[in-house]
Parts: structure tokens; sequence; C-alpha cells
């Protein structure tokens, strides 16, 4: 025997709902509106590039909540989904249709990191080719390249830092962290900044 649902369920459920509905959909706005931001930002960084001051670490460049909120809305939109349909059809949904809201929303997420990723590649660039008129400027030094460390962080993660400074197959310098966004060039074994030239 088939169990029909009562009016007041069916009530239940819509109100459910509605609620859901709400608050991820205002969610899934404030989470876009915060991610918006993030392409101008990135851009931006190149501007704030000066001798008076360290160097903007190209490997932290997409640092930024942005990431977070990503993941975050994709759980609204899951929860987005949940909610249009209890008011439709007065129940909740079935695991396989929240698989497949899933797999949409980890779809948008690669999407916009993607996103992000051609909007940081040339920006990445320019900063590595203007890292030689900043240290020419702050220190007086002219350098063939910086070589790259690669270590591995939690989950197997590989991580990238700027390492040595190196001139004609010689080191010269190491690049230090001065916060976790911007790099200094130190003394070769130390964390002590190279010597700043006067006029700055």
């Amino acid at each position: 025997m088939t169990k029909v649902p009562s009016a007041n369920s069916e009530r239940q459920h819509r109100q459910i709902g509605v609620l859901l509905t709400v608050l991820s959909a205002a969610f899934i706005v404030w989470a876009a509106w915060q991610m918006s931001f993030e392409p101008a930002r990135i851009r931006s960084i190149v501007d704030t590039v000066s001798p008076l001051s360290s160097f903007p670490d190209v490997f932290m460049i997409t640092s930024s909540p942005t990431a977070l909120y990503s993941v975050l809305a994709c759980g609204a939109f899951i929860v987005l989904c949940m909610g249009i349909y209890r008011i439709a059809k007065s129940r909740p949904m079935g695991y396989g249709l929240k698989f497949l809201a899933f797999i949409v929303g980890f779809a948008i997420i690669i999407g916009h990191a993607m996103y992000i990723n051609s909007v940081r590649e040339p920006v990445f660039d320019e900063l590595v080719s203007i890292q030689h008129e900043w240290a020419d400027e702050r220190y007086g030094i002219i350098y063939d390249e910086v070589t790259i460390l690669e270590t591995k962080g939690r989950k197997n993660k590989t991580i990238k830092n700027q390492d040595k400074v190196v001139w004609q197959g010689e080191i010269i310098a190491e690049v230090c962290q001065d916060s976790n966004m911007t790099v200094l060039f130190c003394e070769p074994g130390t964390d002590q900044e190279l010597f700043v030239m006067s006029d700055y």
C-alpha cells in the first residue's frame, strides 16, 4: 500500500525548500560578488612593485580566500538544488540527483579555477621579468635566473618557492620570505637582506 503524503507534510517540505533556496542563493550571490574582485586584484599586483619595498611572491599571487569561496559556493549550489527540488516535488532529493548537482558544482569550480589561472599566467610572467629591474634598483645587482625549489606539503601537494639567485653560475643571493605574500633577496645561507641601495 502506497503511503500518500499529507498536506501538512507537503507544506513542511516546501517551507524547508524555501528556506534552503533563499539561504543558499544569498550565499552564492555573496560568494560570486567576492570572487569577482580576484581578477582585478591579480592584475594590480604588478603596479605595486617598487624598489622601496619587498617583491610580490610570484607563487602566491593567487593566494586568497577565493578558492574557499568557490568550494563553499559549490556546496551552496547543491543545497540550492535540494531546496528547489523540495519546493517542486514536496520531498527530499534522492542521492542520484544530489550526485548530479555535485558534478555540476564541481565543474563550475574547475572552470573558475581555469579562468583564474588564465589571468594569473601573464601576471606571473611579467613579475618574473620585472624582478630583474627591481633587484637592480633595490640592491644594485644583476642576475641570470632565480632557481625554483619544489617541496611536498600536505596531501603530497607540490609547493614551489623561489630559491637561489644565480649570476654566471654562481649563487649571489637567496630568496627569503618577508611575509607570506612577499620576498626579499638575502645573503646566501642567511635571512639577512642584501645591502639596500642608499637612494632607497
